[in-house]
């Protein structure tokens, strides 16, 4: 396994509100980094592009969560983790990543995008000491594969946890285009349209990170979180239903991809 050095004791703790993504090709090779990435792992976009997604692997990190990664990714299966990761200099930062399969129009997988936001500090604490335990060789993680705790989960839970790729996609695109459109004087109906989509996806985003939380301790033996995660779905629910009922009714999608068809 790769071991980047040197690493040191310092955090670079990431913003409850940054959104950390990338895509890779079939080989994890870095195909995209959004700025948050660049800037919290003090890499320039130039750095990444073209590298293994491993270049911010940090060393406290077993194997075995990667194996587990990629064995879920070859499933054609989102995996959800907790994820320290050693920045350019040595420092570290925590996340809380979903990696989902990428397909064509045939159905066929041509790569994979990961969406990362800021762990919960009992997500991170809880990580902490399974990676440390692991490591050591006093405890096993989970496989993502055979854990059978998934069909404990209410089904509509486990939707929405993978449907948060989408979310973030729309995010970034809608703020991409908020952002380098704003001196554009023909381009107001796109702007405008992407103000209520962007508003409904931040909605989202507002609820998820804990909800997904909860659900990765969940799926790791933390059964007492059941009642609590089932009494904060409807939350989760009606943002989902808000963001729905934006797209269904704003002509934000049609109008990106008519003037963008390439990013659609």
């Amino acid at each position: 396994m790769r071991n980047n050095q040197p690493v040191t004791q310092r955090e670079n703790k990431m913003g409850q509100h940054n959104i950390l993504v990338s895509r890779t090709d079939l080989k994890g090779r870095i195909t995209y980094a959004n700025r948050a990435f660049c800037e919290i792992a003090g890499f320039t976009e130039a750095e990444l592009l073209g590298k293994a997604h491993n270049i911010v692997r940090h060393p406290d990190m077993p194997p075995a969560a990667f194996q587990d990664l990629w064995d879920t990714l070859a499933a054609k299966k989102p995996w959800t983790g907790v994820v320290k990761n050693r920045c350019k200099n040595g420092d570290y930062y925590w996340v809380l990543a979903n990696v989902s399969p990428e397909y064509d129009k045939h159905g066929k997988v041509i790569g994979y995008l990961s969406v990362r936001t800021a762990p919960s500090a009992a997500s991170i604490a809880s990580a902490e000491k399974l990676y440390r335990d692991v490591n050591a060789g006093i405890a096993k993680l989970p496989s993502t594969l055979e854990s059978g705790m998934l069909q404990r989960i209410k089904l509509r839970t486990v939707m929405l946890l993978m449907a948060v790729v989408a979310s973030v996609s729309l995010l970034v695109l809608g703020g991409l285009y908020l952002n380098t459109l704003k001196h554009e004087k023909h381009q107001t109906e796109l702007r405008v349209s992407a103000v209520g989509v962007v508003a409904a996806v931040r909605d989202v985003l507002e609820v998820l990170p804990a909800h997904r939380g909860m659900s990765h301790a969940y799926l790791h033996g933390k059964h007492a979180l059941e009642r609590q995660l089932l009494a904060n779905e409807p939350k989760v629910d009606a943002a989902f239903q808000h963001l729905n009922e934006t797209l269904q009714t704003s002509p934000f999608p049609d109008l990106l991809a008519k003037s963008h068809p390439k990013l659609t």
